[in-house]
Parts: C-alpha cells; sequence; structure tokens
C-alpha cells in the first residue's frame, strides 16, 4: 500500500519526484564516493537502479502504456521513443497525467 502523500500525486509529479531523488542520491553518493571511500558508488548504482525501474514501470491508468514512452511518427512511419520527462497526456489514447484519479 503506497503511503498517502504517494496517493495524490499526479503520475507527471511522480516521475519528476523520483528524478530528483536519483539526483540528489547521485550527486551525494558520488561525493561520498570521492572523498570517504569507493563503497559509497553502490548507493549511487542502487539509486538508478530502483528510481530508473520504478519511472519504467509507471504506466497509463486506461490503455497501460508507459507514461515516458512516446509514440512518434516520422514520414508515414510510426515509432516509439522513451522520454526522460512525461507528457501532460498519454500519447495513445489521450489520458490527461497532469490530473489525480
Amino acid at each position: 500500500m503506497a503511503p498517502l502523500w504517494h496517493r495524490h500525486l499526479t503520475l507527471s509529479n511522480k516521475v519528476y519526484l523520483y528524478e530528483v531523488v536519483l539526483i540528489i542520491t547521485s550527486i551525494v553518493s558520488l561525493v561520498l564516493a570521492m572523498d570517504v571511500s569507493s563503497w559509497f558508488t553502490v548507493p549511487f548504482f542502487l539509486g538508478i537502479l530502483i528510481c530508473g525501474t520504478y519511472v519504467v514501470r509507471l504506466r497509463c491508468p486506461t490503455c497501460g502504456m508507459p507514461i515516458i514512452k512516446n509514440e512518434l511518427t516520422i514520414c508515414g512511419v510510426n515509432t516509439h521513443i522513451w522520454k526522460p520527462f512525461p507528457l501532460r497526456k498519454c500519447s495513445k489514447c489521450g489520458e490527461d497525467f497532469t490530473t489525480c484519479r
């Protein structure tokens, strides 16, 4: 069960929150790895693994498409690209990610 504050975040805000957590964790662990011990590179890689996996697994509640995966049409050919930031709406069904459900 997710914490109460986590349930009231929009999908877009969840991505931004976990990206900020990833950046802060990375900076702190790399500074500690340079100054204190090389074992502080472990939290760096764990932060990337945990936050990255969570963000990639966030999906549209309507159609199930990952929210950072964008459908793109180039010269009439449909393709998908992964973006670091979420869109405001799902590229497949048009669901709004800026409102809580």
